[in-house]
């Protein structure tokens, strides 16, 4: 029987994922750094010469965003292209109601006239010509290096990228919120002092193993509460009357009209959340055999009816 998956099992998977992401594009960058410096170019130099390139004029608070950049980084990023004649520094003037902005007239010196503007990153022309004659070289150890997938896998990158990079606010903040086992200091996430702290670290990154506890899952007692189960109760117990998840299940669906089955749900689900792992397999293990109103009664029944 497959295991469920804890919530040290998913924030682990998250932070492969990271590692991943990180290596590769630490990989990708070594990868194209030595053709550029042939140039005497940084890739973030080259960056800033595609997305002119591609989207024409632009502030520099756009492009800052844009790279990920802060400004004074930026800006010796610019003044290093300036200098080579690849970019420059231009004022476009805004219009104004008037069409032409006046000293003030409350002063007895009138004020001098200012040219109202922003400044713009723009190509040359020896900087356009420069990036047509670098792009299809760059480009093609680009495409020499991505030839491991296919072009759907490809294609299916670029969005997987694109999406993670939008995030998901709401999802973001809701695991922000939760606590995991190691944050409540009931089960930390590297072993030490025990003799396990290097079988600990190796696997710190390893993919969980799904059969495990798949043996103790079908071997499960029959009755609603066994003797094993009932010595781990005081840890739920303590865990509802602290973090107030009877009440506090009932904001979930703060927008709709309350309802009792989807309460006990949401019930299971917050402990889940804050449960370890041997807490957690306890009430997968009740999911099978009971439905989520009946955890709560039997669970309100071992508090004594109180919230």
């Amino acid at each position: 029987m497959k295991r469920y998956p804890s919530q040290r099992d998913k924030t682990l998977r998250a932070f492969r994922v990271y590692v991943e992401v990180m290596d590769t594009a630490a990989w990708m960058r070594s990868w194209m750094k030595g053709p550029l410096q042939t140039f005497d170019l940084t890739p973030q130099g080259f960056r800033l010469l595609i997305l002119l390139c591609e989207n024409g004029p632009m502030r520099m608070m756009e492009i800052s965003r844009q790279m990920r950049f802060q400004r004074q980084n930026l800006d010796a990023i610019v003044r290093r292209l300036e200098e080579r004649g690849w970019i420059k520094r231009v004022l476009v003037d805004l219009p104004t109601e008037t069409g032409e902005r006046k000293g003030s007239r409350t002063r007895a010196v009138a004020t001098p006239k200012r040219r109202w503007g922003v400044g713009v990153i723009t190509l040359t022309p020896e900087g356009e010509r420069f990036v047509a004659r670098v792009f299809p070289n760059h480009a093609k150890v680009v495409k020499a290096l991505t030839r491991a997938l296919h072009g759907r896998e490809q294609q299916t990158l670029v969005e997987i990228c694109r999406k993670l990079r939008a995030g998901a606010i709401l999802k973001f903040m809701s695991e922000i919120a939760h606590l995991d086992e190691w944050e409540m200091a009931s089960q930390p996430i590297v072993q030490e002092g025990h003799g396990k702290a290097d079988v600990a670290r190796s696997s710190l990154l390893q993919p969980p193993d799904e059969d495990d506890d798949a043996s103790e899952d079908e071997e499960a007692p029959e009755e609603a509460i066994s003797e094993a189960d009932r010595k781990r109760l005081p840890g739920i117990l303590a865990k509802m009357r602290r973090y107030t998840i009877l009440k506090d299940a009932r904001n979930v669906d703060w927008n709709k009209p309350f309802d009792e089955k989807r309460w006990a749900g949401n019930v299971v689900e917050m402990l889940m959340r804050v449960g370890n792992d041997t807490e957690r397999k306890m009430i997968a293990q009740w999911r099978q055999r009971m439905s989520s109103g009946e955890i709560v009664k039997m669970l309100k029944e071992e508090m004594g009816g109180k919230e």
